[in-house]
């Protein structure tokens, strides 16, 4: 895994950043969200949006190991897929899955501390755009494995 990019996608509140944070722990290696990149560049306007998915991009496209996180959905990910190819190095990528009623459960507990763009669509539609789009992007990778997002694998 030293020579290695993971990658965790996922619905919003399902468990990526928990994941993610575990395996620094386990793993010795650094992580990186687009929600960190969010707090590092933008102010929640499209152009602080754009600069934190410039970040967030360079990040994935370093030639050296890293955890990535993100919901693996939306304008951005062919850009993140094709960064993750030009890092030349092995990404394993994770899909971590929680019924979108539990999702929003989690999220209505949340403080939001993220700079996100408020698009006007209310989370519960985002909740069920995201989890379609993940089935159709992630459907046929041969080298994902399923994550539950209470922590365990399957």
């Amino acid at each position: 895994m030293t020579h290695s990019k993971i990658l965790l996608v996922g619905n919003i509140g399902a468990g990526k950043t928990t994941i993610a944070e575990e395996l620094k722990l386990t793993l010795d290696l650094p992580y990186y969200s687009i929600d960190q990149s969010r707090l590092d560049r933008s102010d929640g306007s499209p152009s602080g949006e754009m600069s934190a998915w410039e970040k967030f991009l360079l990040h994935c496209q370093a030639e050296e190991p890293l955890i990535i996180e993100y919901t693996g959905v939306g304008p951005f990910r062919h850009y993140v897929n094709l960064a993750l190819r030009q890092s030349k190095l092995r990404i394993i990528t994770y899909i971590v899955q929680l019924p979108q009623k539990e999702c929003w459960n989690r999220i209505k507990t949340r403080i939001w501390n993220i700079p996100y763009p408020d698009f006007g669509v209310p989370m519960e539609q985002v909740l069920s755009n995201v989890e379609t789009d993940l089935i159709e992007t992630y459907g046929n990778i041969e080298e994902a494995f399923i994550l539950d997002g209470r922590g365990k694998a399957q």
